[in-house]
């Protein structure tokens, strides 16, 4: 198959950048081990061969990364890749094949797989001592494989991979025209390249456009007049006089019960 290439105009993206993707076989299987070893020599960490090449080196990218989509049929490998401003992101693409065809070619040195296998036993030592990583991982073994004892038995299977391994399953699954590129282009940067996709004018709407509702005004107390006042007051008076009378102030001293 031919290689697939979209573009696709993010209004969030601040500069291009672009993505490459390969199909690969599922999960479990030896080419699987070795294309996830292979991953790790060209993208993973900032001793990878990308990122020398990238970034330390030609200071071409802001950044390089990528990862395997792990599933139980067909999975995927892809590598994103961020171009300074003013870089041309055909000529980092090319780059990118470059290693790959570099890594078909030769394989990976002795160094490199003693850096794959020390970084593998590593990772599965720091990742015990987790119990959430050793619960997550039963779990994923259980469900997907229907083999709990997988997390006993996986790593030997990534430590038994040899160079000549990772160096065929590279020349088989990605230095091939079978891949999907995907360009991401600013939606600002879309208008000038190509006018013809801006959206069109839209006419004018109406006139008269409905407003907000009028404000809610409690209405003003009537006036009162003299007479009204007069009866208010009469009221008022009437009142006073049906409340009942203070007690008595006495106003002798020595007077009360207590004093005969």
């Amino acid at each position: 198959m031919a290689q697939t290439q979209e573009v696709y105009y993010d209004k969030l993206a601040p500069a291009p950048a672009f993505v490459l993707g390969w199909k690969i076989p599922p999960r479990r299987t030896p080419d699987f081990y070795a294309l996830s070893l292979a991953a790790d020599l060209l993208f993973e960490g900032d001793s990878s061969r990308l990122y020398q090449k990238l970034v330390k080196g030609d200071e071409s990218v802001v950044s390089i990364q990528g990862g395997i989509d792990e599933r139980r049929g067909p999975s995927a490998l892809y590598i994103f890749a961020l171009p300074k401003p003013g870089e041309e992101v055909a000529t980092i693409r090319d780059q990118i094949f470059a290693e790959l065809r570099a890594l078909k070619s030769s394989g990976p040195s002795a160094e490199e797989m003693e850096k794959l296998r020390n970084s593998l036993c590593n990772d599965v030592v720091r990742g015990r001592q987790s119990t959430m990583y050793r619960a997550q991982r039963l779990a994923e073994y259980a469900l997907y494989d229907n083999d709990p004892s997988l997390m006993d038995s996986e790593l030997e299977q990534y430590l038994s991979i040899t160079a000549e391994q990772i160096r065929s399953a590279v020349e088989r699954f990605l230095d091939i025209d079978n891949r999907v590129v995907l360009d991401i282009v600013p939606a600002a940067m879309s208008e000038e390249l190509q006018p013809e996709l801006a959206a069109s004018p839209q006419p004018p709407g109406e006139p008269q456009q409905p407003a907000a509702p009028a404000p809610q005004v409690p209405a003003r107390p009537p006036v009162q007049t003299a007479s009204d006042a007069g009866g208010v007051i009469g009221a008022a008076e009437n009142r006073a006089e049906q409340q009942p009378a203070d007690p008595p102030q006495q106003t002798e001293s020595g007077s009360g019960p207590l004093h005969t």
